[in-house]
């Protein structure tokens, strides 16, 4: 406790050891009493009244100390740090001394937050009691949700913002929260729907927040709400908002649980097939009796609607397995299929509930139903105007497949070129889509190309797709470890020689350029072509061409035709040295040879064209030595990087 308040007599201080020490009805605990009923509010008369009513007085207290106390916290905003709110207010209405009819009054002016801190989890039975009754007092409850209740919600929903609550205090307000929006009669103009759409979004929201504060609610939420409109949003925030707070044993029994719902695409998808295919819904029925008789009487309902007359629901229907498991991809599952982009507001990881084990066999359970939705996958009408398909899904089975098939892999193909943009159709596409989302997709398409054609590859996330198809620049955006690993596994000296180009765009620690080089069976040779083609083969500006020369002149047996062939400016700039560097010996030592003491040619040799960029950048020492020491024309750049 801070020494402070009185100046003159006993320290507040000594007040302090005296209340906690003495007897309750000792003669230095009543002047303690008294002393802080004369005290002027302040941090050390809460101090004084929060030890004598939780420590000394304990059986018995005036109620004078009650209402300060009470009133002392009723004044003051709920903090952020809950903890250290409202404990002089919880000490006072929990005291034995304090009567209903008093705790009821003060409950009755606390603010939502207020009783909601009050009701915390330690709150005796009394107080707890009491908070029910006053928060079933206020009103109104259980309406349909709205937007407006969501910008200024309720009681019930302000008291569930408190992660602590006690038991019955959170059983209280749950059972008063707003209730799913409802389609009446006379929603039928535009405005009304739009009210219900902004009610089910804002009712949807609720659940999530709630969800996400009492986290170790989670199994209870998931029970309480069961057979209920609720219970979908529950799993689903569950699963797609959160997973890495839900316990690891619930998130593997809600997977389970939507993981069959997807059985029930299926069977929507076959079913509709079939009536679509010229079957009548009896005979559509009769087929499949033996699944829709396995069926609850709501999930069996909810299949046969689809045998309407409406041709808009038989359509979708037939989509409905390929529909789930692109949903899933994008939303319910997309944490579970990724757990490194679960990160937070920081760009820090999350940390899981469950283990790696887990997630692991989740993705694969995925990838299972993935195959089968891919099996049903069917091309787009080609009549119609279509969006770019999205094809996160795809890309998550091939993500967690254990074991690629070649029918796999050719349906794959067929879901590529059934989702591809027809070109008179790019700029409809990009404005009902988006630039950002055409852009992901078309990287979607290009990751699924790479793991199709590089199905081997130990971690298909990182799988570069067909030698022959990879970049230099690819290339290099790859680990160490599987840039060996890829040309350990395909022997091919081209994709070498891509390999050696792409130390220009990234040095790597662990990895040698010679190592690299020493793989090609002629590597002086493929060396020194590459270089004479530099400019054909790298392009790019100044950075690319000094990395590829400071690479190339740090060779243990980079040899004279070597350093000719490099470009002119750039290895005159790096063999010169500096005042931080010695001039190198491999380029003075070329260029005195060429020149000699031939007072002509290094006068040429001075007034060279090359440059640090722009087209003569490319020229070579070697060209440029030469046509200094005959006195012939310079020579012209060579030919630009084929596009």
């Amino acid at each position: 406790m801070a020494q402070a308040g009185s100046k003159s007599g006993l320290p507040d201080n000594f007040l302090y050891a005296i209340a906690k020490a003495g007897s309750p009805d000792s003669p230095a605990v009543r002047m303690v009493v008294e002393r802080v009923r004369a005290m002027d509010a302040s941090l050390q008369r809460d101090d004084l009244l929060l030890v004598l009513l939780c420590e000394t007085l304990t059986e018995v207290a005036p109620e004078w100390m009650l209402r300060t106390a009470t009133e002392t916290d009723l004044g003051r905003e709920v903090g952020t740090h809950r903890s250290d709110s409202m404990k002089l207010a919880a000490a006072a209405l929990s005291h034995p001394s304090c009567s209903d009819a008093l705790r009821e009054e003060f409950l009755a002016r606390c603010t939502a937050p207020q009783l909601a801190t009050l009701g915390r989890a330690d709150s005796t039975d009394a107080m707890v009691q009491a908070i029910v009754t006053e928060i079933q007092r206020r009103g109104p409850h259980g309406q349909p949700m709205t937007r407006e209740l969501s910008e200024k919600p309720g009681t019930a929903q302000l008291i569930l913002r408190e992660p602590g609550l006690h038991d019955d205090v959170f059983a209280a307000a749950v059972a008063l929260l707003p209730r799913r929006p409802e389609v009446g009669e006379d929603t039928g103009g535009d405005a009304e729907w739009e009210a219900f759409e902004q009610g089910m979004q804002a009712w949807q929201e609720m659940w999530g927040r709630l969800v996400t504060v009492h986290v170790h609610r989670h199994r209870e939420l998931v029970d309480r709400t069961r057979d209920t409109p609720t219970q979908s949003i529950i799993r689903n925030h569950l699963l797609g908002t959160i997973p890495w707070n839900v316990d690891q044993a619930l998130l593997e029994e809600l997977a389970a649980e939507d993981l069959a719902r997807f059985e029930r695409s299926v069977l929507i998808t076959r079913l509709c097939r079939t009536a679509r295919d010229g079957a009548s819904a009896e005979e559509a029925r009769a087929l499949f009796a033996d699944k829709l008789g396995a069926l609850t009487a709501d999930d069996r309902h909810h299949v046969e609607e689809y045998l309407t007359d409406t041709d808009f629901l038989l359509e979708f229907g037939c989509r409905s397995a390929v529909s789930w498991t692109r949903r899933a991809a994008d939303h319910t599952w997309r944490y579970l299929l990724n757990p490194a982009e679960a990160t937070n507001r920081y760009g820090d990881p999350r940390t899981w509930r469950a283990s790696e084990d887990s997630l692991a066999e989740l993705g694969r359970r995925f990838a299972a139903a993935a195959v089968r939705a891919l099996e049903l996958w069917e091309a787009p009408d080609s009549r119609r105007y279509r969006e770019r398909e999205d094809i996160r899904w795809v890309h998550a089975m091939l993500l967690h497949l254990p074991h690629l098939t070649d029918e796999v892999r050719a349906k794959v193909r067929l879901v590529l070129q059934g989702g591809r943009q027809v070109p008179e159709d790019r700029w409809r596409a990009g404005r009902i889509l988006g630039w950002n989302d055409e852009r992901r997709l078309s990287e979607l398409h290009a990751a699924i190309e790479r793991i199709i054609a590089d199905p081997t590859v130990a971690s298909r996330e990182k799988a570069l797709g067909d030698p022959r198809r990879v970049s230099a620049r690819d290339l290099a955006a790859t680990t160490d470890d599987v840039l060996q690993d890829y040309l350990s596994r395909h022997t091919d000296d081209v994709l070498v020689e891509k390999a050696l180009l792409s130390f220009a765009h990234r040095p790597r620690s662990q990895l040698a350029f010679a190592d690299v080089l020493h793989r090609h069976p002629a590597p002086q040779t493929a060396i020194l072509q590459i270089t004479m083609d530099l400019r054909s083969r790298l392009g790019g500006g100044p950075n690319l061409r000094e990395a590829w020369t400071r690479t190339v002149l740090a060779l243990p047996d980079c040899s004279d035709e070597l350093v000719r062939a490099l470009p002119a400016w750039t290895v005159l700039s790096i063999g010169g040295g500096s005042g931080y560097s010695p001039p190198l010996e491999a380029v003075t030592s070329v260029v005195m040879t060429a020149l000699g003491e031939d007072e002509a040619a290094w006068a040429r040799f001075a007034a060279n064209p090359s440059s640090h960029a722009g087209p003569n950048a490319w020229l070579q020492l070697g060209e440029i030595l030469d046509a200094s020491r005959s006195g012939t024309p310079w020579p012209n750049p060579r030919a630009p990087r084929r596009p």
